[in-house]
C-alpha cells in the first residue's frame, strides 16, 4: 500500500549531541535507544566518539521519559566517575613514591660526589627499589579500589536498567 506525499504525517524531531569514551560507545547507544533515541550520525574523535541522535517529539509522557533519562544519564556519569577513580589514588601514591624514588637517587649522587661511599651505596640502593616499587603498588591498589568499587558500579548499572525499562514502557 502506498500512502500518496499529502497523505503522510509531518514528524518533528528533536536533536541532540552527546560525546562519549570510545569503549563506551555501544552502552550509551543502548541507553538513549531506550529513550527513544535514533542514531542519526557519529563522529569519530581519537579515543571519543559523537553520537547524534533524534526523536520523535510527539512521544506519549514526555516529562517522565524526560526525567527517566536524567536519571539514567547521572548514573552513566557515575559509573565514569568511578572507573576513574579505580585509578587515580594508585597513580598518585605511585607517582610520589617515584618521585621520593628520585630524591634518593639526587642525595647518592651528592653523596658520591662527597665521597661518602657508604651513604651513596645506601641511598643507591632506596632510590633504585623506591623506583621499581611503584609498579607494584599501583597493581595492588588499583585492584583493591576495583574490587571496593564494583558493587557500586553494579548498582548504577541497575539504575540505569531500571529506568531504561520504565521508559521503554512509556514509549509503546
Amino acid at each position: 500500500m502506498t500512502i500518496a506525499a499529502n497523505d503522510r504525517q509531518a514528524v518533528s524531531y528533536e536533536y541532540t549531541t552527546i560525546r562519549v569514551e570510545r569503549d563506551k560507545e555501544r552502552l550509551h547507544r543502548e541507553v538513549h535507544e531506550s529513550f527513544g533515541w535514533i542514531l542519526d550520525g557519529r563522529v569519530p574523535a581519537g579515543e571519543t566518539v559523537t553520537l547524534e541522535l533524534k526523536r520523535d517529539r510527539r512521544i506519549r509522557n514526555r516529562p517522565v521519559v524526560a526525567e527517566l533519562q536524567r536519571t539514567a544519564e547521572e548514573a552513566l556519569a557515575s559509573i565514569g566517575r568511578l572507573e576513574r577513580s579505580k585509578t587515580a589514588i594508585a597513580s598518585a601514591v605511585a607517582y610520589s613514591v617515584g618521585l621520593a624514588g628520585a630524591a634518593f637517587f639526587a642525595g647518592a649522587v651528592f653523596s658520591l660526589n662527597a665521597g661518602l661511599i657508604p651513604l651513596f651505596l645506601f641511598l643507591g640502593f632506596h632510590g633504585l627499589l623506591f623506583w621499581v616499587a611503584p609498579y607494584f603498588l599501583h597493581t595492588r591498589l588499583r585492584t583493591r579500589k576495583a574490587a571496593e568499587l564494583a558493587p557500586l558500579i553494579d548498582r548504577q548499572y541497575g539504575v540505569i536498567r531500571e529506568t531504561a525499562e520504565r521508559a521503554h514502557g512509556f514509549l509503546k
